[in-house]
């Protein structure tokens, strides 16, 4: 909380987290809710604002966590999908459920890795801006994403769309110079519709294969 940053500072030990002279604009204060606190005090009118910045929801990121239990028939332990709430720079601040549909983008990893907690960013700060653009221009194309799985392994994002084609792009470079325009191209010739894959994993180059 807030006050415990204040109360871990020196003067926040001395007057106290409750003293308006513990509270200082210059200190770098942070919440996992908000990407932003704004500090204000006037000592004439002995008065204290905070001003908070909400962060923006952008999507919903989900890690496969164990439940603890193990099916009797597979022998497998099971295993339910732990979501959080992403900006857009990708922290995790705020519990969500799994969600369907098209209106919300959703994210799936997918294999299991360390747990996310308020405050923790999903992927690097550069990866996460390749996973936005992408995300993005799915969103803007209106493509109907059916399920979006990052593969941590061969750094990619896989979208399966409604129309029954997979997209694939890399993380491991932007995708906005060569991928995208790719893509738009695919989607006017031959379409979505007459295609089972589009691969754009590499770097300048793109396959596909028709149905």
């Amino acid at each position: 909380t807030l006050k415990t940053q204040v109360a871990s500072t020196r003067a926040g030990g001395f007057f106290g987290a409750d003293h308006s002279f513990a509270w200082k604009n210059n200190l770098n204060y942070s919440a996992p809710e908000f990407s932003g606190i704004e500090i204000e005090k006037t000592l004439f009118s002995k008065t204290l604002r905070i001003r908070t910045i909400p962060r923006e929801r952008f999507a919903v990121w989900c890690k496969t966590a164990a439940v603890g239990a193990v099916d009797p028939e597979t022998k497998t332990t099971l295993t339910i999908p732990e979501c959080w709430w992403v900006d857009t720079t990708g922290v995790a601040y705020e519990s969500a459920l799994e969600t369907t549909g098209q209106l919300i983008l959703t994210v799936y990893e997918k294999k299991a890795g360390s747990a996310l907690s308020a405050g923790s960013q999903v992927t690097s700060p550069q990866a996460f801006g390749y996973i936005k653009t992408m995300l993005t221009t799915l969103r803007d194309l209106n493509l109907g994403a059916k399920r979006i799985v990052i593969d941590r392994e061969l750094d990619e994002l896989q979208a399966e769309t409604y129309s029954g084609a997979l997209i694939q792009f890399s993380l491991r470079f932007d995708p906005a110079p060569t991928a995208i325009p790719a893509l738009k191209k695919f989607i006017q010739k031959p379409g979505l519709s007459h295609l089972e894959y589009i691969n754009l994993t590499v770097q300048n180059r793109a396959f596909y294969r028709e149905k």
